[in-house]
């Protein structure tokens, strides 16, 4: 049973539950979210929403949608009506552009912020400052200099780990034999000396 619990832990992943994928995923969750432009037009106002947690046929929570993106038939007719009556805002929405250092958020459109969290997970920057928060977890191969990473440090870690608890195993299991020889070896001194006596007794 203790195989089977880990067995069915490995195939859920090392990285599931990780703080910094699920920052990632929450960064582009708040982009789909974001309000744009001064009106403070969003996915929502054009009727693209998410799929709801709540399952009213169940009357329960369910996350097998969980962060789907859906157009309902209500959703579609704002969103026909919305191309038709303004245009720029829909595009707006999706690719307003601005700089990638301006704080406000309101200046850029969903497509950009999302490249831009994106970016910070993924850069694969020869400079580790640079680097994305994904690729210093997980290295990449496009590197060729420095691609030092989270996960290959701690396998090395674990490596040399292995590597010294087999030595000191070994090590413990040469003293143990050692002793385990000398104990036999007094043993059958001892058996030697009582049978010497028990002859020497017998013969008085």
């Amino acid at each position: 049973s203790e195989i089977e619990k880990w067995e069915t832990e490995a195939k859920r992943g090392l990285m599931r539950n990780d703080p910094t994928i699920a920052g990632v995923i929450t960064q582009m969750r708040t982009a789909l979210y974001k309000s744009v432009g001064e009106n403070e037009n969003s996915l929502y106002e054009i009727g693209i929403t998410t799929v709801s947690l709540y399952n009213s046929e169940s009357n329960s929570l369910t996350t097998a949608k969980n962060g789907h993106l859906e157009i309902t038939e209500d959703g579609m007719k704002r969103l026909r009506a919305a191309i038709e009556t303004n245009p720029d805002m829909v595009r707006d929405i999706f690719t307003k552009q601005s700089g990638i250092d301006d704080p406000d958020d309101t200046n850029k459109g969903v497509g950009q912020v999302l490249n831009e969290a994106i970016l910070r997970a993924t850069n694969p920057s020869s400079d580790p400052k640079q680097r994305g928060s994904l690729i210093s977890i997980a290295g990449t191969e496009i590197l060729t200099g420095d691609n030092t990473n989270t996960l290959d440090t701690k396998i090395k870690n674990y490596d040399d780990n292995i590597s010294r608890l087999k030595t000191q195993l070994e090590k413990e299991y040469n003293r143990y034999w050692r002793q385990f020889s000398a104990l036999e070896t007094a043993i059958q001194q001892m058996t030697a000396q009582s049978g010497w006596l028990t002859q020497m007794m017998g013969g008085q």
